[in-house]
């Protein structure tokens, strides 16, 4: 027992979430499947250290006797169903912690639901909420596009909302997302590349399409892509050895 799933995911838990897991636990308590519980309530005592010899199947099974009749076999079903609730538990928890995986979650329950009017209400809040504190990193402009996608591809957009979009829209927010992304990893490479190499020349890495690209972005508006220009211009100066820019981009980055 003690080298299974179900230990080594509670052994890494903190103190408060193994009394937020409890408390979790005995909410989903069903009188047919007591088995669980009362194990969590034997293994909590040791965590998170787990001493082999007091996770002993053997043992736990005879201790657990004391509440019901508990066999190696019963105790192998009150650990899968135990882990299980751990599984739903942690993934609760994450969600609790990603706002925006709990926005779209929302979002893709009231479309199922068929609530449109509910559902295009929320797509305003959620707007009005990213113009006013707007989430970082180079995914929120994915997320963007995916929101949009939802309003153009939904057949009752055009009854719930004045502002029409338009196929043009989503394209360019994709490629922007595309673009930026290919940027970020081609100068992930640059960068491990001038740290790891012994010299400038070793470990060369194919920049798929990178050529084409650095050149559409020369001419593309970047006004609005501030992560675009940013990643385009580091890109450019490892390309070319050619840092002059080096104030620009620091202006940028911060």
């Amino acid at each position: 027992m003690k080298n299974s799933k179900l230990i080594e995911v509670l052994s890494v838990l903190s103190k408060d979430e193994i009394r937020d897991f409890d408390t979790f636990l005995k909410g989903t308590y069903l009188n047919k499947t007591p088995g669980k519980v009362w194990l969590f309530q034997y293994l909590k005592k040791y965590h998170p250290a787990f001493p082999e010899a007091k996770v002993d199947r053997k043992y736990v099974a005879k201790k657990l006797s004391t509440h019901l009749k508990t066999s190696e076999k019963s105790l192998a079903n009150f650990m899968t169903r135990l882990y299980g609730e751990l599984e739903r538990f942690l993934l609760l928890k994450e969600l609790e912690e990603s706002e925006v995986e709990k926005e779209f979650l929302l979002l893709k329950v009231l479309q199922k639901k068929k609530l449109d009017k509910l559902l295009f209400q929320k797509i305003g809040q959620v707007k009005k909420s990213w113009e006013a504190n707007e989430p970082e990193g180079i995914e929120q402009i994915h997320n963007a596009y995916k929101l949009d996608k939802i309003c153009f591809t939904h057949p009752n957009y055009n009854k719930f909302n004045l502002d029409k979009l338009a196929a043009e829209n989503l394209l360019e927010q994709l490629d922007n997302y595309y673009f930026t992304s290919k940027l970020y990893w081609t100068q992930c490479i640059n960068s491990r590349r001038q740290i790891l190499s012994t010299t400038n020349k070793a470990n060369k890495y194919p920049n798929y399409f990178i050529e084409e690209i650095l050149n559409f972005c020369n001419d593309f508006s970047n006004e609005q892509h501030i992560r675009l220009n940013l990643l385009y211009l580091l890109n450019k100066a490892y390309k070319t050895d050619n840092f002059e820019k080096y104030y620009d981009i620091k202006k940028l980055f911060f």
